[in-house]
C-alpha cells in the first residue's frame, strides 16, 4: 500500500514523520509531501530526503495576512496537482493522510476522493479560526468563510484524528462525522538521561523533588532575587508567546508566595520573553531564566529541582493539551493548569496537578462582579491546594504514570494502528 502524508507547515512535520514511520513499520510505502518554506523563520529552504517531496510555497511574513492565505491556498492546489499526477501513474496512492490546518486541504482532499476513490484520513492538529483570541471577528464574513473551508467537506474523510478531545466538543459534528473521530495524543520520547544534583553525592534527583538543591550556578541561568529556605520551585517551559497569560501566571505565583516562598525556573524563548522576566521580577518573585535548553540532560537537571510545571494560557485559547504539559509529566512534574478540556479532566481524574481558578482583568478578578473578598478566598484556596499536593509523596508517581500510559511513542502508534484497523482502512487496501 502506498500512503501520502501531507502538511504545509514545518511545525507539523515532526508529527507527520512519526505517523509515516509508524506506517513503515507495518510494511507500507510512505511519501511525505511538504513545503519548501519554514513557517517559523519565514524563509524558503532547499531540502532533500528519501521519499520526501518538497513543493514550492509562496513566502509570506505575517501569520495573519491575506498573503499567507493566498500562499496556503496555492500550495494546496499545487499539492493536488502533484497527487493528480501520481494517481494517474503506475503506482497511485491508496491513502491520503492530510494534516489540518490548512483548511484549504479539506476541499482538495474531497476533490481527490471524488475523482479517484482514494481513502482519506484527516489529522486535526489545530482549529482555525477558532484558536485566534479575537472573538469579535468570529462572525465576520472572512472568518465564516475560513471555517467553512474545513467544515463543508469535512465528512469526506474515512477517519478523522484530533490532537485532543476538546476539538470534537467545540466542532459539535453531526453524528455521522463524530463516529469517524478518534483522539490521537501527541507524545514525547522517553527521557533517557538522569540528572545528578550538585551536592547529592552522585545520586539522581530526577523525580525526587524533596532532595532538590537550589544551584543556579550549575545551569548558567540568570537569577533574580534571593531564595528563602523552604522555597517551592516551579517551572515554566516552552514558547513564551502572545497566548501565555503572563499577568495570570504572576497572580497565581503571588498567591502561593503568600503562604510559602516561590522560585520560578523559566526554560524557553519567544517574543514575550523579556516581558515575562520583567513581570516576574517586578512582582518580587525569585526566578531564574535559562533561555532555550535543548540538551535533555541539562533540562532534566533543571526540572529535577521543581515540584510543578506551569501550563497557563490566556482565556479563550482553543487548546485541550499542550506539548509542555506532556513534557512536564515525562519529568514526573504535576501541573498547575488552566487549560480546559482534556488537560483539566486529566488533572481532576488522575490527581496530577491543580486546576487554577479563572483570572482575567488588571485587578486579577474574574469577569463579572466578583468581590475582592471572594477573589482572595479563591486564590488562597488554590494556593493551599498547591501546597498540599507538594507534600503528597505519590504525586510525582501519578504524573509519571500518566505520561507512561498516555503520551509515549508506543501509545501513539498503538492508537494510530488500532483506529485504522477498527475502520478497516488498512484491511480494505
Amino acid at each position: 500500500m502506498r500512503i501520502a502524508i501531507v502538511t504545509h507547515s514545518s511545525t507539523y512535520e515532526s508529527r507527520a514523520e512519526a505517523v509515516g514511520n509508524c506506517f513503515r513499520k507495518g510494511g507500507q510505502r510512505v511519501t511525505w509531501i511538504y513545503s519548501d518554506y519554514n513557517h517559523l523563520t519565514k524563509q524558503t529552504w532547499k531540502r532533500n530526503a528519501p521519499d520526501h517531496v518538497y513543493l514550492h510555497m509562496t513566502p509570506y511574513t505575517r501569520n495573519l495576512s491575506a498573503k499567507r492565505l493566498f500562499s496556503i491556498r496555492s500550495f494546496a492546489r499545487e499539492t493536488g496537482r502533484y497527487i493528480d499526477g501520481e494517481m494517474k501513474g503506475k503506482e497511485p496512492f491508496d491513502l491520503l493522510y492530510v494534516m489540518i490546518p490548512a483548511n484549504t486541504f479539506v476541499r482538495e482532499a474531497a476533490r481527490l476522493k471524488r475523482e479517484y476513490g482514494v481513502k482519506v484520513v484527516f489529522d486535526l492538529i489545530d482549529l482555525w479560526p477558532e484558536s485566534l483570541p479575537l472573538d469579535f471577528l468570529e462572525k465576520t464574513p472572512p472568518f465564516r468563510y475560513w471555517r467553512r473551508l474545513r467544515d463543508r467537506d469535512f465528512g469526506c474523510a474515512d477517519l478523522i484524528f484530533t490532537e485532543c478531545r476538546l476539538y470534537k466538543e467545540i466542532l459539535k459534528p453531526e453524528p455521522e462525522i463524530a463516529g469517524k473521530m478518534r483522539t490521537l495524543y501527541w507524545f514525547k520520547e522517553r527521557n533517557r538521561t538522569k540528572a545528578v544534583s550538585a551536592g547529592s553525592g552522585g545520586e539522581s534527583c530526577a523525580g525526587k523533588h524533596s532532595c532538590a538543591r537550589d544551584t543556579p550556578e550549575a545551569h548558567g541561568g540568570m537569577e533574580e532575587n534571593p531564595v528563602a529556605p523552604g522555597t517551592l520551585h516551579i517551572a515554566y517551559m516552552g514558547a513564551i508567546n502572545n497566548i501565555i497569560d503572563i499577568p495570570g501566571i504572576v497572580k497565581l505565583l503571588l498567591a502561593i508566595d503568600c503562604l510559602r516562598p516561590v522560585k520560578l525556573h523559566i526554560v524557553g524563548e519567544g517574543n514575550h520573553a523579556d516581558d515575562f522576566v520583567l513581570a516576574v521580577k517586578e512582582a518580587g518573585i525569585a526566578m531564574e531564566y535559562y533561555g532555550p535548553v535543548y540538551d535533555e540532560k541539562k533540562k532534566d537537571e533543571i526540572l529535577s529541582h521543581c515540584s510543578f510545571g506551569l501550563n497557563i494560557m490566556k482565556p479563550g485559547v482553543c487548546v485541550g493539551l499542550t506539548m509542555k504539559s506532556i513534557e512536564y509529566l515525562s519529568h514526573s512534574l504535576p501541573l498547575i493548569n488552566n487549560i480546559r478540556g482534556d488537560t483539566a479532566q486529566l488533572v481532576r481524574d488522575l490527581k496530577i496537578g491543580v486546576n487554577a481558578p479563572p483570572i482575567s482583568g488588571e485587578t486579577g478578578q474574574t469577569e463579572g462582579t466578583e468581590s475582592a473578598e471572594s477573589y482572595r478566598r479563591k486564590m488562597r484556596s488554590f494556593a493551599e491546594e498547591v501546597l498540599r499536593l507538594s507534600e503528597d509523596p505519590e504525586a510525582t508517581d501519578r504524573a509519571k504514570n500518566a505520561y507512561e500510559n498516555l503520551f509515549t511513542r508506543e501509545r501513539f502508534e498503538q492508537t494510530l494502528v488500532d483506529a485504522l484497523d477498527t475502520l478497516v482502512i488498512l484491511k480494505a487496501l
